[in-house]
């Protein structure tokens, strides 16, 4: 697995965000509609990678801040729920882009069948001329 730092990873969802926001190209403009379709391909593996790698970043950080709390926990009596959100809170940032990059992912799937239903309908079009 390769190593991403948070920072490189929140940089990468929002330049995403960025692109996804876009308004889709016109249908007639062959070109960009096909470096549209490419891109969007392209985000939908990375985005997968990247959300696979917040997972397991959050997997971690779960896994350090439970010993931390159990320590925390038998020396202050803390109870159970209150330790359930600190681990929780720990791992925020990583929370954050495992969530980004699921919907960045669902939000490039879509696009892209926004487009093929576009390429549908001119082809439909075409058959009635």
């Amino acid at each position: 697995m390769k190593d991403y730092r948070i920072d490189d990873l929140q940089n990468k969802s929002d330049k995403m965000f960025e692109y996804l926001r876009k308004p889709l190209p016109s249908i007639q403009d062959e070109t960009e509609v096909m470096e549209r379709i490419n891109n969007l391909n392209r985000m939908l593996a990375e985005s997968g990678e990247y959300k696979a790698v917040a997972s397991y970043r959050v997997d971690e950080v779960v896994h350090g801040e439970i010993a931390k709390a159990i320590d925390t926990a038998l020396g202050d009596k803390v109870s159970a729920s209150i330790m359930n959100q600190y681990v929780k809170t720990a791992c925020k940032e990583w929370n954050y882009l495992t969530l980004a990059f699921d919907r960045i992912n669902s939000a490039a799937g879509k696009q892209l069948m926004a487009i093929q239903t576009l390429i549908s309908y001119e082809k439909e079009k075409l058959k009635i001329l």
